[in-house]
């Protein structure tokens, strides 16, 4: 089977490959004041339903493959494979963004472990992940799924606003996969039985 799947899913968390348009309008309206403000995008604000089209239709141009996360048969947000480099057995996951009342609950680690999973069953050997140094929220989700800090690009991106963005750096490795695995399913289980 090719990677990466069309479709991934474990309880009520889908993450589905969409046309642009129908990513768009799923996820245009779930756009919060700060879901931007750490990203590498035109969009501080967050676009448009069809300027998201747009943004999703330049992520499959530069072959990425990005998702569309429901829960509860709802769109949620949306989460990516990038830069998946078949030699060098790795790719990265990215462009990560929920709406507000899905943070913090189940979905990201669900994610988490469907695209883990999704890598490594795949045979390859290391995922990265990466935020803006300053965004605190998304350094603790990271490292809450286990992934290990290693360590800050300095003056790596310009973020949306046109500040110098640091960017930090992380990964999981296929022999940590199984602690991993094991970490990211305790979570679940935490968070599903406080939802």
């Amino acid at each position: 089977m090719a990677f990466p799947s069309v479709r991934l899913e474990r309880g009520d968390v889908v993450l589905r490959q969409v046309a642009p348009d129908e990513a768009g309008a799923a996820l245009a309206g779930l756009v919060a004041d700060d879901t931007f403000r750490y990203f590498c995008t035109l969009y501080p604000q967050g676009p448009m339903p069809e300027d998201y089209a747009k943004y999703w239709q330049q992520a499959l141009a530069v072959g990425h493959t990005p998702y569309l996360v429901e829960s509860q048969g709802q769109p949620v947000g949306q989460s990516c494979f990038m830069d998946h480099n078949r030699a060098a057995g790795t790719v990265e996951i990215g462009m990560t963004w929920y709406a507000p009342e899905a943070r913090g609950t189940v979905v990201n680690p669900t994610c988490k472990l469907l695209m883990l999973e999704e890598a490594f069953s795949h045979g390859l050997q290391r995922v990265t992940l990466k935020c803006d140094a300053r965004n605190e929220r998304s350094r603790r989700a990271i490292l809450g799924i286990g992934a290990t800090y290693e360590g800050t690009l300095r003056s790596h991106h310009y973020a949306c606003t046109g500040e110098s963005r640091d960017t930090a750096m992380f990964s999981v490795i296929a022999s940590e996969w199984p602690s991993v695995r094991e970490q990211l399913e305790r979570r679940i289980e935490v968070s599903s039985t406080a939802n």
